[in-house]
């Protein structure tokens, strides 16, 4: 719940019944649902990560952007990406909370890292 209550007003993280889950799909409009079927909008949603929210961080714990990585992958080391995995692996990561899905960024950053550099 203290995910739901990081991301949601705490009236809309209420109407959702435990569990409730995080829709990782990117274009859709939802952000969290439950097993009844009950959704709450990403647009009433708050601090959620690139691209359900395009102006949002790709790393909702950290602050990393799409431009941060799209700049390392210009640069000839990737610091900015490096300093989140490791930060993100850190005990007292806040990802928990922070991060709309509960998780660590890691995974999404890499994704988004990889994406980027085989278009070029």
């Amino acid at each position: 719940m203290g995910t739901l209550l990081s991301h949601l007003p705490a009236k809309a993280a209420e109407s959702l019944g435990e569990p409730a889950y995080w829709c990782a799909t990117e274009t859709c409009p939802v952000a969290y649902f439950d097993l009844l079927e009950r959704t709450v909008a990403a647009a009433e949603a708050h601090a959620l990560y690139w691209p359900k929210d395009p102006a949002g961080p790709l790393c909702c714990c950290h602050g990393l952007t799409v431009d941060d990585v799209d700049a390392d992958l210009a640069d000839p080391v990737p610091t900015r990406v490096r300093a989140v995995v490791q930060q993100a692996g850190r005990p007292d990561a806040a990802c928990g909370t922070m991060s709309p899905d509960g998780r660590p960024c890691v995974a999404r950053v890499q994704r988004y890292y990889m994406r980027q550099k085989q278009k070029r």
